[in-house]
This record gives structure tokens, C-alpha cells and sequence, in this order.
């Protein structure tokens, strides 16, 4: 079994993969280059190889946290078209589990990971200039465009990626060996954020702020030394522009978060955060009164409706069926209680703060300063994750639940693979 054979399955797998997150049309291809990989990959596993103690913990979590939500699945019977929708999410967690493990004999290498985030940047690219070919010049002016919602799956999936496609290119671009490289990296990444912006996303552009913050508190020790002070300047200036312009050009969606406030206020819940606030009450309601296992996939809606009736929000009918209709909660931690009551809680905190405690781990103890900063996107890809997590539910839809174990599953295992760097 070649190197190159390994290098071609793995690039292969993830560029199909990405590609479908992107465009939806190429779902069944991707669908069938990963089992066709994994098939491959069974039949011609090495003797010897194993998976490390973070990276069978890892495995183990993400099999525990699709488990609990399938098992709510038939737990609550009778199913439904709708469960049955949101139970593919959590069949694909488990499927990119088994890939995971599949692939650990591959040795993976930094032009891979490169390869991988500029096919990423590649894809964002192409419905951008797909949708500025559609829109013309209102993608940029008009406030209720949103990148991705013309030519990719859909403007909230294309947002996730783009953000998170720029935090592990922030990663990748450590290992940048020329200053041309560096610099085609920072114009990559600048095009990122672009797209983040036209993506017009509150959770992304606030999160950029977070995002910023971290870079500088990582880079100002080294910077602060006298040699390297006008590089400090330099990382201070741009940080502050950056962020400033980030939220100047944002503005109006800064503002309808405050007009919805207000309006909330006056017992107005007729808005983008009111349906929050409404969902959010109502929400915790069901899961006080089902604690232990929820109310299952299948009946999120059903339920939702009868404890939406026990109130009057003053909603008007449009309002109240908008409401009903939702997909998810808009607060992960909430929406996977509903559905499978506290050890839903206890699946998805462990699912999302486990890498979280990899990648710090990593991050305190590489001696490698590559690595360090790959450690630190993985740190700052799952903070956005978690913060995601507080205004929706990500893993109710099958392409983020993808793109995150996609981007886990590399990571780990690329850090991994570099152990000998670490201090003990």
C-alpha cells in the first residue's frame, strides 16, 4: 500500500466531501467515494496500527453522542418524516466516526492539510462568484442578501463553513515556508472574511471579534521583545482596524438585533431574536417536564406546538405556524435535552468540549510553534462551534455535523501524529 495511495484516498474523501457541503447536487457522489474509500480502506488495513488514548476517547464520543440521539429516535415511537430527517445527521456523526478510525494508518502531512483548506477556499469562491453573477452588484448593497442562499446549500450551512474554513486557515498558514506563501495566505484569508461578512451572519462577525482577541493575545508575547516591537505595532493596528471595520460594515444587522431587543421589550416577540426568546421559553419548559429522555426526534414539532398553545405571546397566526415550523430550537444544548433529555446533555457537551481539551493540550505542549498555532485554530474552531451553539442548533443539519467531524477527524489526527513534539 503506497504512500501516494493513501495521500490520494484521503484528498479524494475530503475534497468530494467538501464539495458536497458546498453544493448539495454532488451529495450522492461524495456519498459514494467515502464508502467506496472506506471499503478500500478495511480491506487493506496494516497490522500494528492502532489508534491512540485520544483518539479512541474521541471515537468513542462522537459513537456515544450519535447513539443517544438515535436510540431517542426509536425510543419514542411513533416515527415521523421529521425525525426521520434528523436522524441522518447522527447517522453521518457515526459514519465519519468509523472513517476516523479506518484511516489510522495514514500518514498525514501539511501540504494535505493546505490542500484541503484551499479546496475549501476554492469552493466558497465559486458560489461567490456564482451568486455575484446572479445578483449582481446587490449581493454587496442589498442587506437581505446572504451569501449562499442562491447557489449553496443554504446561506446558515455556507456561513459555518466560510468561518470556519478562515479559523484553521489562520492554522495552516503557520506552516507558510516563504513569504510568498505567507502572503497569498493572508490574501486567502482576507477573501474568508469577505465572505463571512456577505454572509451576513450575527454569530460569525461576532465571533471574528473573539477570533481577533486570541491572536493577539498569542502572538504579544513574541511580539512584545524589543527586536520585534514594530511588528507589534503592526499586529495591534491591524487587529483594531479589523474589528472596526468588521463591525461598521455590519452595522445594520448589529442594529436589528438591538430593534428586536426593544421590541421584545414592549412584549413584542414578532422578530428574529423575539421567535428566539419564545422558542427558548417554551423550550425549557418541555425539558423540565422531560427530563430523563425528552420527547424524541420524531415529536419535536408536535410538542413544540402544544406548549407554544399554552401561551399568548401575542404572536399573530403567520408568527405562531413560523415558530411551529422551525427545524430546531436555535440553542444546541437545549434542542439535544428536548430530544433526549439529560444524557443528550451529557452526549453533546462531551462532543463539543473533549476536542476542546485536545487542542489546549496540544497547544500547552507542542514545542513546535506550527503546531501551536494548529492546535490554536483547533481551539478557536470549536469555541466557534460552542458559541454557534448558544444561538442554533448545528448538529440538526447533516452538512455542519460533516464539516465538523471532517475538521476534528484531521486535526486529531494530524497532531496526533506529531506527538514526539510534545512535552511531557
Amino acid at each position: 500500500m503506497s504512500y501516494f495511495k493513501h495521500i490520494n484516498i484521503t484528498i479524494a474523501v475530503y475534497f468530494s466531501a467538501i464539495a458536497a457541503l458546498y453544493f448539495e447536487g454532488l451529495s450522492g457522489i461524495a456519498l459514494f467515494i467515502l464508502l467506496a474509500s472506506m471499503v478500500w480502506l478495511a480491506a487493506h488495513q496494516r497490522k500494528g496500527t492502532d489508534l491512540v488514548r485520544i483518539e479512541r476517547h474521541w471515537l468513542f464520543i462522537s459513537v456515544f453522542y450519535a447513539s443517544v440521539m438515535i436510540a431517542s429516535f426509536f425510543i419514542h415511537l411513533p416515527i415521523t418524516d421529521d425525525g426521520v430527517w434528523r436522524l441522518s445527521s447522527y447517522a453521518f456523526i457515526a459514519l465519519l466516526a468509523l472513517f476516523f478510525f479506518l484511516q489510522r494508518g495514514i500518514v498525514l502531512s501539511p501540504l494535505q492539510l493546505m490542500l484541503i483548506v484551499l479546496f475549501s477556499i476554492a469552493c466558497a469562491l465559486l458560489v461567490f462568484v456564482f451568486e455575484w453573477w446572479h445578483y449582481g452588484n446587490a449581493l454587496f448593497l442589498d442587506k437581505n442578501i446572504r451569501l449562499g442562499h442562491h447557489a449553496s446549500v443554504n446561506y446558515g450551512g455556507y456561513a459555518n463553513f466560510a468561518m470556519g474554513t478562515f479559523i484553521i486557515g489562520l492554522g495552516v498558514l503557520g506552516f507558510a515556508r516563504t513569504s510568498v506563501e505567507r502572503i497569498m495566505g493572508f490574501a486567502l484569508l482576507g477573501l474568508m472574511l469577505l465572505f463571512v461578512l456577505l454572509g451576513r451572519g450575527r454569530t460569525s462577525i461576532w465571533y471574528f471579534v473573539i477570533v481577533v482577541a486570541v491572536l493577539v493575545w498569542h502572538f504579544y508575547p513574541v511580539l512584545s521583545q524589543k527586536i520585534h516591537q514594530n511588528y507589534l505595532r503592526v499586529l495591534m493596528v491591524a487587529a483594531v482596524l479589523s474589528v472596526v471595520s468588521v463591525l461598521m460594515l455590519s452595522f445594520d444587522r448589529i442594529t436589528a438585533a438591538y430593534q428586536d431587543i426593544d421590541q421584545m421589550m414592549q412584549d413584542n416577540y414578532d422578530s428574529s431574536l423575539g421567535h428566539r426568546s419564545v422558542m427558548y421559553r417554551i423550550g425549557t419548559e418541555i425539558v423540565l417536564e422531560h427530563p430523563v429522555l425528552g420527547v424524541g426526534l420524531s415529536h419535536f414539532k408536535e410538542t413544540k406546538a402544544a406548549y407554544l398553545a399554552q401561551h399568548d405571546f401575542q404572536l399573530s397566526q403567520e408568527a405562531t405556524q413560523k415558530i411551529i415550523g422551525y427545524t430546531q430550537i436555535h440553542n444546541q444544548f437545549l434542542m439535544d435535552m428536548i430530544l433526549s433529555g439529560v444524557m443528550g446533555l451529557v452526549a453533546i457537551i462531551l462532543f463539543l468540549f473533549y476536542p476542546l481539551w485536545i487542542y489546549i493540550w496540544f497547544y500547552r505542549r507542542a514545542g513546535n510553534q506550527h503546531l501551536r498555532l494548529l492546535a490554536l485554530s483547533g481551539v478557536l474552531f470549536i469555541g466557534y462551534a460552542v458559541f454557534a451553539s448558544l444561538f442554533g442548533t448545528l448538529f440538526s443539519y447533516t452538512y455542519i455535523a460533516i464539516f465538523y467531524m471532517l475538521i476534528n477527524g484531521f486535526l486529531i489526527r494530524f497532531l496526533v501524529q506529531h506527538m514526539d513534539d510534545v512535552r511531557n
